[in-house]
């Protein structure tokens, strides 16, 4: 998976490592539970 972003005003492209997803997703999961219980 890949993430762009700007730096210097150019675009960046940074692959992440299964590691860096993984973390991503559950910290998307733990936003949509709190979402869910309001």
């Amino acid at each position: 998976m890949a993430v762009l972003t700007r730096r210097d005003g150019k675009t960046v492209v940074e692959e992440l490592t299964a590691t860096e997803v993984e973390k991503l997703i559950k910290e998307h999961e733990e936003k949509e539970k709190e979402a869910e219980a309001k």
